[in-house]
């Protein structure tokens, strides 16, 4: 699993006084990632750096970062050991930084908290990478099905990859290869003028038909809802351009069976990489419409991109791990959907199919039980200690009332 979203041992009580279930609890979390994939803004770049192992591209720190087979370039990646640990207000930050080493768990500043499996190493020091840039220092990328079509277009931005970009097109830095064409402008999509409705987001980018400049899904017809940022403006911007989805539809998502994939239709994947709570990534699952998870209403906060995708807990919609509680990141392309609110027996908040929930959570049936099993314990201690402590007071109070009686008796 993945590396960045390991317990923080310092905000822990001490485990001699909280027992054996928040050992367990610590197990449970403490996930690791050691594959061949590792962050990079390319994969040569996660080839030259081989530094943040991942899973998905929800692993990797910086939102301009993807995953990327590495193969045999950087070996595989093995952080455990308490010389993987290190301060930081995050994970990322202390991934980024390799600043003071927490062995014991005790050393870290007032404001940061030690986190386990970092790339850096208290043996063997190493300067970590830097971050990359954020996506604001991207402005000349785009989507589109090549660099001549991203450059003719020049309709929707891309900073952090390919991540944002609608019906399967590619991302293409425009300035590159001038040959093909022009630069694409800095765009800024700031403003009222560019609130437009759609089902999705790439709906309404793609489709320019209802604009809602008051920034409400009431001014959208039934159906539809009011997003920011889109690049259509007030019929001042030459139409959208005409791009559909990859043929037919997108074919693969997860489930516990082909059949349990077709009914969710809730995670795309590429590979079972991609996949969470031990489910398959199956193919030719055509019951499924092209996933459109782009734009702010999916960005969830979870402890990881799986917890966020299938816990639907919390919007946040700035794309700021500010925004989430603590101890939780803020995560993109999520299959939740901010804008779905209904309930009903087969489905959730946020769009949230009931049966990938209660997946999620009986993923560990076994680690449940042994928790469910140390509370239970835990719970008949805590009456046998009160039972003692009655049991006490009752007996100091007859040996006082019998000392009160024999004075009597002796005056």
């Amino acid at each position: 699993e993945r590396p960045h979203f390991s317990l923080t041992m310092s905000t822990l009580p001490n485990l001699k006084t909280v027992g054996p279930a928040a050992l367990l609890f610590i197990i449970l979390s403490n996930h690791r990632v050691v594959g061949d994939k590792f962050c990079g803004v390319d994969l040569d770049d996660a080839k030259n750096k081989c530094w943040q192992p991942c899973s998905t591209d929800g692993d990797c720190c910086a939102t301009s970062q993807q995953c990327f087979d590495a193969g045999s370039s950087c070996g595989s990646s093995s952080l455990t050991g308490t010389n993987h640990n290190f301060c930081g207000v995050s994970w990322c930050d202390a991934a980024y930084k390799c600043g003071t080493p927490c062995p014991e768990q005790t050393e870290c500043p007032e404001g940061e908290s030690c986190y386990a499996d970092i790339p850096c190493d208290s043996d063997s020091p190493v300067s970590a990478p830097p971050l990359p840039p954020p996506p604001t220092s991207a402005p000349y990328q785009f989507c589109g099905s090549s660099m001549s079509d991203a450059k003719s277009d020049c309709w929707q931005p891309c900073p952090r990859g390919e991540s944002d970009c609608c019906s399967g097109l590619k991302c293409f830095d425009t300035s590159n290869n001038t040959e093909q064409g022009d630069t694409c402008s800095n765009s800024d999509l700031s403003g009222s003028n560019h609130f437009y409705c759609g089902s999705s987001w790439c709906n309404a980018a793609y489709s320019c038909q209802n604009a809602c400049p008051g920034g409400s899904s009431e001014e959208c017809p039934g159906g539809q809802y009011c997003y920011a940022d889109i690049p259509c403006s007030g019929g001042q911007s030459p139409p959208p351009p005409d791009v559909n989805p990859p043929p037919s539809t997108f074919s693969q998502y997860c489930g516990t069976s082909a059949e349990n994939a077709a009914a969710n239709c809730w995670q795309p994947c590429r590979d079972d990489g991609d996949c969470c709570a031990g489910t398959t990534c199956y193919s030719d699952v055509t019951a499924c419409s092209y996933p459109d998870n782009i734009g702010a209403d999916h960005f969830f906060c979870g402890s990881d991109f799986c917890d966020a995708s299938y816990e639907c807990r919390q919007p946040c919609p700035t794309g700021f791990d500010a925004e989430c509680p603590s101890g939780y990141r803020c995560f993109a392309n999520t299959p939740c959907n901010a804008n779905v609110r209904s309930m009903s027996a087969n489905m959730l908040d946020y769009g949230l199919p009931m049966n990938a929930l209660n997946l999620m959570r009986q993923y560990t049936p076994e680690a449940e039980a042994q928790a469910e099993t140390n509370a239970s314990s835990a719970s008949s201690q805590m009456n046998s200690g009160i039972v003692g402590i009655l049991f006490g007071i009752a007996l100091i109070c007859v040996v006082a009332l019998n000392i009160v009686l024999s004075r009597k008796t002796s005056t």
